[in-house]
């Protein structure tokens, strides 16, 4: 007898269904009230377990699951909870009448994947975020019914067609992946209706679909009737789909695009903001009043009725496109009042006229302009609604209800204005002058967008938080702020449009000059972010002019290219700091400009061929294109770039000096090693001294020429590259410096001495990179903070921290480290970005448990860089929650472990080139992502733990053992590599031609994908099994990758297959696996789903110690995998005990033992954790026959084998000892041979006992009776 056991729940496998590809179709029942989708003691192959049949494992994609009145729910035990992260069934049916329905419950990182039909009951409760429903069979369809319950999102995968059976509604999205979608008549609501990248069709037939947004640029669309889009998608379209469909009514409620092409709409409403993008055939188009339409640039729109109606006093229409679209309608007369259109093109035969604002690029159309009106604000509604006429009155403190102001008004607001309320503008508001004085109380213009064709005049203390448009299109304009402030941004925008600065001038935001004339008019004017030129048309750039007379204009930034420039006398002060090539401080071209003072911390110029009087540069600065000065003044310990190849020439002054002891900044060009970047300069000019003679003191310099007749000389370092110069002199004599004082800064030279003691000396500097630093029980008494917010990086030669008090925190700017490095127990590492630059061998990295971290910056924390030329070994374990970036040198991990968030990985791009040396012998590596991209390292008994989701290597390295951890990434292995060992424990893609000893993928549900024509090898072990709980996956991400296989394992179970082609040793999938086509040199056994385990009972059987398969079981039908854990017990039988454990691996030898029957219990580990067992009975032979050994039989006719005497049951007679065959009783008997005898009980023969046959004479028997004659 034998038993199975998953989860300790018994079950006989006593499948009947049909054979269905290699697994058989079942349908599962679910029993046991609220539990989880992978405990199989909830499945049974009958309703209510009625049958006694447990199921066989969790459903598969091929099997029907049924949850009926016999499932055990009662209404405070009905959750049925989608614990893994896949759940499947083929048809999904929820029966249940009389009894409680359940309730789906999952997270949303949990999906139920449902392959076939689907109906839930009106009780069910559908709690999980997400199902998908969908068939591999492209031929199928499938049915869809929910009987009024609302599911939350659905995804619509696979192939085949999806259909409703009744109405459905989606409190969430529906995700168009694949196939066809038809609703068949019944009514459709959903949050957003989505695609992706795969072409799909989706039929709405005649059912009304109301939905947030249809996004589904892939997918072909059919609707006879109405389609409803109810929300505002923001920057996503309301509908976006595929080419040439066909629509009957959509109606676009609050706006949004409409992207498709070749389509056709028998009407369409758009009821807010708009667009539509494409060529599209539409019936009857609804333009909402007073709303913004954009159509797509290069599109032809064909109408056959517009109705774009806005009424007087309602405000304008906005019809556009950016460089130019068509609307095409073939006669009639189209009247399209109080509009502003832009680059549309009318066309097509009927006759379009416009009454409103020609704004450009237009053709087709007859504009005709509206008489100018004086409109006052009276705020009668109370509401403070830009736009609604309500607040609008012909008179000064008349009644309102006039008009909403356009562009052709002017609009005022004086003693008569009701500003009791903030003022908004939804959408777009319009005027032409606008003028507000004399308001009793503060006017508060608090949200929007104001739209001015004229001039204005504010009144002083007002508010105004409008972003402003001036887009007059006369010269003469003005603005007078009267101390008002643009708390929004301001823009210029109209190329034949002059404004002039009536007074001072200030905006919280940016002014974007886009076109135009503009006149500071010697005002002083502050712009908080940028002055800009971006947003414009660029054909306007260059006609631009700007006059700043002598004006004190302070920006953040400033950016002008094109157009004129007359800068008189002005000054300009930046302000802005942190800025790049993408973001530049400063950016002129072509201009002569008088004073500029950059004032921030760090700044970036991009100067071309432009002209200074006299620029002071605060910050560190990096300069960029050919410039010229009069005078440049640089500030001492800043550093300062000039681009390679560029030239900055000073005809009078160049001052920079940093004074002694308090560091070294740097004088560069921006790309070390490069080119050298120019400083010409007279011999007429000078540093502030002696004329023809510059000095500069204290400064790193490189990649820097000097030429022009000046003499250069500089004190410092030569960083090396540089020409030109008379002398660059070193400085002062390497020292070891140690800090005192406690918390400060590092470049305060107060907090440094040449003491050990910790008492201050007078020869102290800030530290140089030649400079050794100390840290000791000097430097503070309780714990204390070193910091650095200087433009100059710490740097030294040795740094030791010895003896400082726990939790003392060196933090700041970049540190550079050109030697050794020791840190002490307790203290807190944070500057931005630790570099070691030793160009010498022999350093050294002692950190005493300390983490090399930089300050997280969302999340991501800085790099330790090796970057020259020396080489390092560690002490002892390194550790840092940042990026290690080993780029040169020589790093010896020295066996001891290195954790950090990556190595050679920035945070963003692809792994860094190297030129360096790497031995990890020895050591344990974690990593989340890892790379070395060349074959210039070591890793003999290395172990890489990766923990995120990249493994980078050169090709032809050799490493030795890898585990990817649990990342929810897909975890990618670049390289043609050799391994010893790789346990995969998360979702991996393998990329290039890889050697393994042991490959193996852990039982956690995991996909493991193989790069098509790839080829990993497998010297050893290949462990790819699943469990009975889930299966494992391994395929191609694309055609067919090879397994070569050469030794160890070749049969699996549990394994979902795809695209393998088995090109080493033949591979055997067992009856769990499923094949899912492209596969080659594999086979699938078939038969009926279910666990393999011990197999059948070993009846009959003799143990002998010469045959180990008499006396050896094997779990082997488990398909276990490394963590598997096997628990032997014997449960029956001679010195049975149901808790003692006897055998703990995959085979267990009961020699001693004996027989009876043995259980294995199966714990694979993996997620979730799956545990089986089986039983197995061992029988023994039945004994023999008894017999004597010697038969004496009469040698006469009946001396046949039916003659032999022997004791036992259903006896057989053999002439040999083993084999032959059974002698039939009629066998004559041969003096003297030897026979065999056994005995069968139960089916069971016994071994043989030898008779030996003696065939004796025997006389003939004497009749008293009978009368003889004896003759004489």
């Amino acid at each position: 007898m034998k038993k199975i056991e998953i989860y300790r729940i018994i079950f006989v496998l006593t499948f009947l269904m049909t054979s269905i590809m290699i697994h058989a179709q079942n349908t599962y029942y679910w029993i046991g009230g609220q539990g989880n989708w992978s405990d199989v003691n909830h499945w049974s192959l009958s309703s209510g377990h009625s049958g006694g049949v447990y199921a066989p494992q969790v459903p598969t994609v091929l099997d029907n699951v049924v949850f009926d009145d016999n499932s055990g729910f009662t209404s405070a035990n009905k959750r049925v909870t989608f614990n893994t992260t896949a759940a499947y069934a083929n048809d999904f049916k929820v029966l249940t009448t009389s009894g409680t329905a359940p309730e789906f419950y999952a997270v949303s990182t949990n999906i139920p994947y449902i392959k076939g039909n689907f109906s839930i009951t009106a009780t069910t409760v559908w709690n999980a975020t997400t199902v998908s429903f969908g068939t591999n069979n492209n031929a199928e369809s499938n049915t869809i019914q929910t009987n009024g319950v609302a599911l939350r999102r659905v995804i619509l995968a696979d192939g085949g067609t999806k259909n409703l059976a009744d109405p459905l509604t989606t409190t969430d999205y529906i995700q168009m992946a694949a196939g066809v979608f038809k609703t068949l008549g019944h009514k459709l609501v959903a949050g957003s209706f989505t695609g992706t990248a795969t072409a799909t069709t989706v039929d709405f037939g005649t059912s009304e679909v109301d939905l947030a947004i249809l996004n589904a640029s892939n997918t072909t669309v059919t609707s006879a009737n109405s389609i409803n889009i109810r929300n505002n998608p923001g920057s996503s379209p309301a509908i976006s789909v595929a080419d040439n469909c066909t629509f009957n009514k959509v109606t676009v409620q609050l706006g949004g695009s409409v992207i498709t092409s070749n389509s056709t709409f028998n009407e369409l409403n758009l009821l807010g903001n708009s667009g539509i993008g494409g060529n599209n055939s539409i019936g009857v188009l609804n333009l909402a009043p007073a709303k913004q339409f954009t159509f797509s640039n290069g599109t032809t729109t064909t109408i056959g009725t517009l109705n774009a109606i806005t009424p007087d006093c309602m405000g304008l229409m906005e019809i556009r496109s950016g460089t130019g679209a068509t609307i095409r309608i073939n006669s009639g007369t189209v009247n399209v009042p109080n509009v502003i259109i832009t680059g549309i093109n009318a066309t097509g035969g009927a006759v379009f006229n416009a009454i409103g604002v020609d704004n450009g690029n237009n053709t087709g159309w007859n504009f005709i302009s509206p008489a100018s009106k004086n409109i006052y604000w009276v705020g009668t509604a109370s509401d403070g609604n830009w736009n609604n006429a309500a607040n609008w009155s012909a008179t000064s403190g008349g009644v309102g209800g006039y008009c909403v102001p356009t562009q052709f008004d002017n609009v005022f607001f004086d003693a008569g204005s009701n500003v009791s309320v903030p003022i908004n503008i939804s959408g777009q508001g319009y005027c032409k002058n606008i003028t507000v004085q004399g308001v009793s109380g503060t006017p508060n213009f608090n949200t929007g967008t104001l739209n001015i064709f004229g001039s204005s005049v504010w009144q002083n203390g007002m508010r105004y938080n409008f972003t402003t448009y001036y887009s007059g299109e006369t010269l003469g304009l003005t603005i007078t702020s009267n101390g008002v402030k643009f708390l929004q941004s301001v823009y210029f925008t109209k190329r034949a449009g002059g404004w002039t600065f009536q007074d001072a001038f200030s905006t919280d935001r940016t002014l974007f000059f886009q076109a135009g004339s503009l006149n500071t008019n010697n005002q002083a004017v502050v712009v908080a972010q940028e002055f800009n030129q971006s947003g414009g048309v660029n054909a306007d750039l260059a006609f631009r002019q700007l006059f700043l007379g002598s004006s004190n204009i302070t920006v953040g930034r400033w950016v002008y290219t094109q157009g004129s420039l007359n800068a008189g006398t002005s000054h300009i002060t930046t302000t802005f700091t942190g800025s790049d090539a993408s973001y530049p401080t400063f950016h002129a071209t072509n201009h002569t400009y008088y004073n500029i003072t950059h004032t921030g911390a760090v700044t970036y110029v991009i100067l071309g061929n432009t002209i200074f009087n006299d620029v002071v540069i605060l910050g560190s600065n990096t300069n960029t294109g050919n410039s010229t000065y009069r005078k440049l003044h640089l500030t001492g310990g800043k550093n300062y770039s000039f681009q390679n190849n560029s030239t900055t020439r000073i005809n009078e002054e160049w001052l920079y000096s940093t004074p002694d002891c308090t560091g070294l900044p740097i004088l560069a060009a921006t790309t070390a090693g490069g080119a050298r970047a120019t400083i010409s300069m007279p011999n007429t000019a000078s540093s502030g001294g002696a004329p023809g003679v510059v000095a500069i003191t204290n400064v790193k310099v490189r990649d820097i020429n000097v030429t022009g007749g000046a003499t250069f000389t500089a004190t410092g370092e030569d960083l090396g590259n540089n020409n030109g110069w008379a002398s660059i002199s070193a400085g002062s004599p390497p020292k070891t410096l140690y800090w005192i004082g406690g918390n400060g800064e590092w470049t305060d030279v107060n907090h440094w001495t040449t003491n050990s003691d910790g008492t201050p000396s007078t020869d102290a500097c800030i530290p140089t990179i030649s400079d050794n630093v100390v840290f000791n029980q000097y430097s503070g008494t309780t714990a204390f903070t070193v910091t650095n917010t200087s433009a100059l990086n710490s740097e030294c030669n040795n740094m030791t921290w010895t003896n400082v008090p726990a939790g003392t925190i060196f933090t700041g700017n970049d540190v550079f480290i050109g030697g050794s490095l020791v840190t002490a127990t307790g203290m807190l590492w944070r500057p931005k970005n630790t570099n070691f630059t030793a160009t010498t061998t022999g350093q050294t990295i002692t950190l005493n448990g300390v983490s090399l971290d930089a300050p997280a910056v969302n999340t991501i924390y800085g790099n330790v860089n090796f970057s020259g030329t020396g080489g390092w070994t560690f002490i002892d374990d390194f550790k840092s929650m940042g990026r290690v970036l080993l780029s040169k040198g020589n790093l010896n991990t020295n066996g001891k472990k290195m954790s950090v968030s990556t190595f050679n990985y920035p945070s963003s791009g692809n792994p860094i080139p190297t030129t360096a040396t790497l031995n990890i012998s020895n050591s344990i590596i974690e990593a989340g992502r890892w790379s070395f991209n060349n074959t210039n390292i070591t890793a003999t008994n290395s172990h890489i733990y990766i923990t995120s989701d990249r493994f980078h290597s050169a090709n032809g390295v050799t490493y030795n053992n890898v585990t990817v951890g649990t990342t929810t990434n897909v975890v990618v292995f670049y390289g043609n590599v050799s391994f010893n060992e790789v346990v995969i424990n998360s979702n991996t893609q393998i990329d290039g031609n890889n050697t393994f000893k042991k490959l193996i993928l852990t039982p956690k549900q995991l996909t493991l994908s193989l790069a098509s024509g790839t080829t990993q090898t497998i010297q050893d072990e290949l462990f790819i099994n699943g469990t009975p709980c889930v299966s494992s996956t391994v395929k191609s991400v694309s055609g067919v990758a090879n397994i070569n296989v050469l030794a160890g394992r070749t049969e699996f179970d549990f394994v979902n297959v795809a695209g393998i082609n088995a090109s080493g040793l033949p591979l055997t999938f067992d009856r769990n696996s499923v094949d899912n086509g492209g596969n080659s040199n594999i086979t699938f056994k078939t038969g009926t789903g279910g666990l393999v385990g011990l197999g059948a009972d070993l009846t009959c059987n003799e143990i002998d110690a010469t045959i180990s398969s008499t006396y050896t079981l094997d779990a082997k039908g488990f398909y276990g995998g490394i963590s598997t854990i096997y628990e032997w017990k014997k449960i029956a039988g001679t010195g049975s005990s149901a808790t003692t454990v006897i055998g703990t691996g995959s085979v267990l030898d009961i020699s001693t033992t004996g027989y009876g029957t043995y259980r294995v219990t199966v714990n694979y580990g993996g997620t979730p954790n799956c545990t089986v067992s089986d039983d197995i009975i061992v029988s023994s032979k039945t004994a023999v026959p008894t017999a004597q050994g010697t038969q004496k039989i009469c040698n006469n006719a009946q001396a046949t084998v039916a003659k032999l005497v022997a004791t036992g049951s259903n006896l057989k007679w053999y002439d040999v000892a083993n084999g032959g065959t059974a002698l039939l009783p009629t066998t004559l008997l041969v003096n003297g041979a030897t026979y065999f005898v056994s005995q069968t009980v139960n089916g069971c023969e016994s071994n043989r006992i030898a008779v030996q046959v003696d065939l004796i004479s025997c006389g003939v028997p004497v009749n008293s009776n009978v009368r003889m004659r004896v003759s004489q």
